[in-house]
């Protein structure tokens, strides 16, 4: 075995030093701490009054270190409203009164200031025979935290008299509510509920004047703490209310006696009997017009049930079929002409929508519900036509406009549907259609004159190449430009004769526009259209017809010359094997 001295061993110098660098290590870090929370140390010694401490402390203030020897080199910069309770709270620790040392205090900085402290310590050390008293504690900083406490208290204040004044001005507007209550009443009321809502309800009163009344709480008096607020009505003072603190109130320094709060409460209470006045005053007159209002309620309902049944009877005599229906797609209304058109019964469509799934979906019905929906969608109106085929089997073509409806503030509430039978213009625009065709591939000429004048009203395209104008050319000339036999004082006899006979045939000759000329033959028919006299010409080119009918005519003489210079019998034989012969035969 080896001997113990032979281990090595530490030097006692080595293990101060390691204990000194762990202790200045763990003061440090408690330093470090303290100083990260605005916390400072600090050591009393009595009955010297020896004072040692964290440099931190001294920096808070805003002083040196050098400059603190003695504990009251603190204590004379403490508050003069904190420095007795400061200086109590260590007598009662010293004295064994309290287990601790704890006391929050204001102490003057350099720039002369005022920081909160919070101080805490006990005694740590007590000796009794030389009396010797070791205190030791630590301070913090709790500035910010005051500021923060005082503004919240503040905050706090501000909303409780907030409070206050909105709890009074709800039950004042909640009294002007009452249909039973005479102004006076009123004012009654309101007497009482002013009082409360200032900052000492306690030492608050108040009193109201207005014209002959003045109402006013039970201990009123004039003081020279007041606060005074006009009641105008309509541009004139008719009274003021007045709120006063009696004189055994004592204020601060510090303290507003009104708040800027207070002073806009006053305004508005003022604002609500003028108000208040202004109703009831106008409560008589209300009464006044009641009979009147009632004696034209009478009489407009007597008018609004004659309207109601002309309307009712237009509605049901209209020749357009007119339904309503609903936000949800529901008819509620229908007219006569609507169930003769679509021939279905009122009663049967009341209440139903389209769009419910017991009903079954053919194309119409799908069509609807589809149109209905876009109109629902866009707000616009949309119209339509399509075909429809009756219960009875009778096929129409309906035009149908669906409207949308809102009221005043702009809500939807339904759809109008209006729907006309327009099968009889479909055939009308058909048959016109099919004249508009005929007209302009007609091979002859066709052509409206005006009566009365004699001009081209309408001309189709075989006129335009008959004549050779343009249409534009011809709406601008009279027949007098193209027709060479055309006498003016022939033409209105000649109207009166068509009035009569309404047709005539005729036959003329015409000019083109490059100066030659035609034969033309046809009829001329007189029409009354919206009061307004035409005639309708059917014109055609016979010149080549004459000159043909000329070349037979000719043909004939030759023929019958020769015929009767022979001596020989000549017999002809027709298709059918009849003969026929001239003479000699």
């Amino acid at each position: 075995h080896r001997d113990l001295h032979s281990f090595p061993t530490r030097r006692s110098s080595d293990l101060i030093i390691e204990k000194e660098n762990i202790r200045k290590t763990l003061d440090e870090r408690i330093a470090a701490g303290m100083r990260s929370g605005n916390f400072a140390w600090w050591e009393m010694q009595l009955p010297s009054g020896k004072v040692l401490f964290d440099k931190l402390k001294t920096d808070l203030l805003g002083y040196n270190q050098e400059d603190f020897n003695h504990f009251n080199d603190f204590m004379k910069l403490v508050h003069p409203d904190d420095y007795e309770k400061a200086m109590n709270a260590m007598y009662d620790h010293l004295n064994g009164k309290a287990e601790n040392y704890i006391i929050d205090y204001r102490i003057k900085t350099n720039s002369g200031d005022y920081k909160w402290f919070r101080d805490i310590g006990s005694i740590v050390e007590k000796n009794t025979k030389t009396g010797f008293i070791r205190v030791v504690g630590i301070v913090q900083d709790l500035t910010k935290k005051k500021e923060f406490e005082a503004q919240r208290e503040v905050l706090i204040f501000k909303m409780n008299e907030r409070l206050k004044e909105l709890n009074c001005l709800y039950k004042v507007t909640n009294n002007t509510n009452d249909g039973e209550l005479s102004f006076k009443n009123f004012l009654e009321r309101t007497v009482l509920d002013i009082t409360p809502a200032f900052q000492f309800p306690d030492h608050c009163e108040c009193k109201i004047i207005f014209d002959d009344f003045e109402i006013k709480t039970e201990n009123f008096e004039d003081t020279n703490f007041r606060l005074v607020k006009d009641i105008v009505v309509q541009g004139e003072i008719r009274g003021f209310i007045e709120i006063v603190y009696r004189n055994e109130i004592n204020f601060t320094k510090e303290q507003s006696i009104f708040l800027i709060e207070e002073e806009k409460l006053l305004d508005s209470l003022s604002k609500i009997i003028s108000e208040f006045y202004i109703k009831q005053n106008s409560q008589q007159k209300l009464k006044d017009l009641n009979q009147n209002l009632e004696n034209l309620v009478k009489e407009r309902t007597i008018e609004l049930t004659r309207e109601r049944a002309l309307l009712n009877s237009i509605h049901n005599s209209m020749p357009l079929g007119l339904s309503f229906k609903d936000t949800n797609g529901v008819y509620s209304s229908v007219n006569n002409t609507f169930e003769e058109l679509y021939g279905i019964l009122a009663s049967e469509l009341i209440g139903i929508s389209l769009e419910d799934e017991s009903i079954p979906k053919n194309s119409f019905i799908q069509n609807t519900i589809n149109c209905d929906k876009s109109v629902r969608e866009t707000g616009k109106m949309k119209t339509q036509e399509y075909w429809y085929t009756d219960n009875y089997g009778n096929k129409k073509l309906f035009k149908v406009i669906k409207q949308p409806v809102f009221d005043s503030k702009n809500e939807f509430l339904g759809i109008l549907s209006i729907t006309e039978d327009v099968t009889k213009d479909y055939e009308i625009e058909e048959k016109k259609m099919i004249y508009n065709f005929s007209m302009e591939n007609a091979p002859d000429a066709i052509f409206w004159v005006d009566a009365e004048t004699c001009k081209f009203f309408q001309v189709n395209p075989a006129t335009t190449d008959y004549l050779q104008y343009t249409n534009d050319e011809l709406l601008n000339m009279s027949v007098a430009d193209v027709d060479i036999n055309f006498d003016f004082t022939k033409w209105k006899p000649m109207v009166r004769l068509l009035k009569k006979a309404k047709s005539i045939e005729y036959k003329s000759e015409f000019k083109r526009k490059d100066g030659s000329t035609f034969i033309g033959e046809g009829t001329t028919r007189y029409i009354e259209f919206k009061g307004k006299e035409y005639l309708l010409n059917i014109s055609r080119d016979v010149t080549e017809r004459n000159k043909l009918v000329k070349a037979v005519v000719e043909s004939e003489e030759k023929l019958s010359n020769i015929l009767n210079l022979t001596s020989e019998g000549i017999f002809g034989i027709d298709k059918i094997g009849r003969a026929s012969c001239r003479e000699r035969v």
